[in-house]
């Protein structure tokens, strides 16, 4: 089983026992909660694979994922994020779908590492959205509802990184870095909620917000790359960083990849 397989077959057991069971909440409630989106496809490309020096960088959600569930299932998914990935990066066109160049400050990150010898995957903490009709309008996309940490309406998030893989001890995206391998992962979510609270409940479970609510675990307007491994019990370099809208804003950005390709130098 390849790499891609082994994700995909990870990604619908996911699929079965966490995001099902909050799509049919959805579904029962349409009017209040709205519609589910459709899932991310984590996916890795044949460059990724063969790089010498590999890196993850996660995002923060997916977006505009739609809720065409009929016509966009996980394996298309991440043949589509394997495509974008592509092109964004490479420019190599694809032969199912139609893509336009993302100059946005994260896919200008993803570039930069790629320009200093890195090959990234581009996975993200939030794997799905959520559409709502406010006052009866045309459908609109919105995160998932989020209020202070150990509220009710934080349980979305939660079930969605329950541990489901490895007698219960991983959720979804620990067995995605698992599978995918990466040298160095990085986290460029900003040290905010609910991305925070999601990077909490993927890592240390449910309740564990407060172990990870340590300030030396934040990136800083001095120090905007932390390394958080140990905190998060990975093996591998992890760190934790602004958004890239925020890193290009303060004239950041070329930083955090100058950290990061030092770090893997070292290895």
């Amino acid at each position: 089983m390849n790499k891609n397989q082994a994700l995909l077959e990870a990604q619908k057991t996911w699929e079965r026992e966490c995001y099902q069971r909050l799509k049919a909440e959805y579904e029962q409630d349409e009017k209040r909660k709205g519609k589910l989106s459709c899932a991310f496809g984590f996916g890795l490309s044949g460059h990724y694979l063969s790089g010498e020096k590999k890196v993850m960088v996660v995002g923060q959600e997916a977006n505009g994922h739609t809720f065409e569930y009929d016509e966009w299932g996980l394996e298309n998914w991440q043949k589509w994020a394997v495509g974008y990935l592509d092109f964004q990066l490479r420019g190599e066109p694809s032969e199912e779908y139609r893509f336009s160049k993302n100059n946005s400050p994260f896919w200008q990150f993803l570039r930069k590492l790629q320009a200093e010898g890195m090959e990234p995957c581009w996975n993200n903490l939030d794997k799905v959205r959520r559409y709502i009709r406010p006052e009866g309008k045309e459908w609109a996309e919105r995160k998932l509802p989020y209020r202070n940490p150990g509220e009710q309406a934080n349980r979305e998030r939660t079930l969605l990184n329950e541990r489901i893989f490895d007698g219960k001890s991983k959720s979804l995206l620990q067995k995605e870095i698992e599978i995918a391998e990466p040298d160095l992962v990085i986290f460029a979510v900003g040290p905010h909620d609910p991305y925070y609270h999601t990077l909490c409940d993927a890592f240390l479970g449910q309740g564990a917000y407060e172990e990870l609510n340590d300030p030396k675990c934040y990136p800083t307007a001095g120090n905007v790359a932390v390394e958080i491994s140990q905190k998060i019990g990975l093996n591998i370099p992890a760190y934790y960083t602004y958004h890239p809208n925020y890193l290009q804003m303060k004239g950041k950005l070329g930083d955090v990849v100058k950290i990061l390709a030092k770090d893997l130098q070292e290895k």
